[in-house]
């Protein structure tokens, strides 16, 4: 956007001329505006013809225009480790050739041509193992391990709506937001876990995904907006498994406990970066908020800050 909040052009290879020739910033940020900010799920979607092909060519506009481009972090890959391989040998076949094609090169096989990549190519990473495979499969490009940008967009207020608000809001992701059974069997299994924790019988909760704020709160918007703070500020508590709920329940305050499950590390581990570098923010105690390894183990440790804290 520019600084009048005006939503810009679609970043198209007229726009990015014309924006260079008019003297604008010689570096520019790009994600690659998959949902998950994972690499490999942009190369599925280029490759399926779901992902508009402007977005994949504008990276080699923003090189021939002299641009210095620095990838917002992200991930590397989501799929489960028998995938991963070929996935990640694919997604580093394109940016090589992006690369080669942006800067006009033949090669990156020599000292000069990866020097001239790495001084115009910043590539950040929001978990460990996406930055230490990176080193490998992009040895030619600069790599950093960068905490998740969503941390830059807090701190925020929580928003309480008292006449709403249950104890424990889980907000889980659901495949098919239509499919009212997946709720029914959630709500099932919530009530047997709180039946066998502290004072679990006498909890309310309630579950949701991202997409409930539309109609909790009359909402029309598709993007992350006040809404965002005011669903997760109904729960006393909050579980969810989704990154950038846990992100946003940090930033605001909110007491959680996210999921950090083997098939969830994208979850995790940009989380365990992020608050690498401070003792305090690492302090689950302090800030209220722990993991767990299970949905049963959340709602059993939701329960207990519960019940152990004067949560409002």
């Amino acid at each position: 956007q520019d600084n009048s909040d005006r939503a810009l052009p679609r970043c198209t290879n007229a726009f990015l001329q014309e924006f260079s020739e008019n003297g604008g910033v010689k570096f520019v940020l790009w994600h690659t505006s998959s949902a998950t900010g994972s690499w490999g799920d942009l190369w599925r979607a280029v490759e399926q013809g779901k992902q508009d092909s402007n977005h994949m060519d504008s990276f080699v506009s923003l090189l021939t225009l002299g641009y210095n481009v620095i990838f917002l972090p992200q991930s590397l890959n989501q799929l489960q480790d028998n995938e991963r391989q070929d996935e990640e040998g694919h997604a580093a076949a394109i940016v090589r050739l992006k690369i080669l094609e942006g800067l006009d090169l033949s090669d990156l096989d020599t000292a000069e041509n990866v020097e001239q990549s790495k001084s115009r190519i910043t590539f950040t990473w929001r978990d460990e193992e996406s930055y230490l495979k990176a080193l490998d499969l992009f040895s030619y490009v600069e790599n950093r391990l960068v905490p998740d940008i969503a941390f830059q967009l807090g701190p925020f207020n929580a928003t309480r709506n008292y006449w709403k608000q249950v104890d424990i809001l889980l907000l889980l992701q659901r495949e098919d937001d239509s499919e009212s059974s997946i709720v029914e069997f959630y709500d099932s299994v919530v009530r047997s876990y709180l039946a066998e924790a502290p004072y679990g019988p006498t909890l309310d909760f309630r579950i949701v995904d991202w997409k409930d704020r539309l109609d909790i709160f009359n909402s029309d918007s598709s993007v992350f907006d006040t809404t965002s703070i005011e669903l997760l500020s109904l729960g006393r508590v909050v579980i969810t498994d989704r990154s950038c709920a846990a992100v946003l329940a940090y930033l605001s305050g909110l007491p959680f406990v996210y999921l950090e499950i083997p098939s969830n590390q994208q979850l995790a581990n940009p989380f365990s970066v992020a608050l690498s570098e401070s003792p305090l923010c690492r302090n689950e105690t302090a800030g209220l908020w722990s993991r767990a390894a299970s949905l049963k183990e959340a709602v059993q440790q939701a329960a207990e800050l519960l019940s152990t804290y004067p949560i409002p």
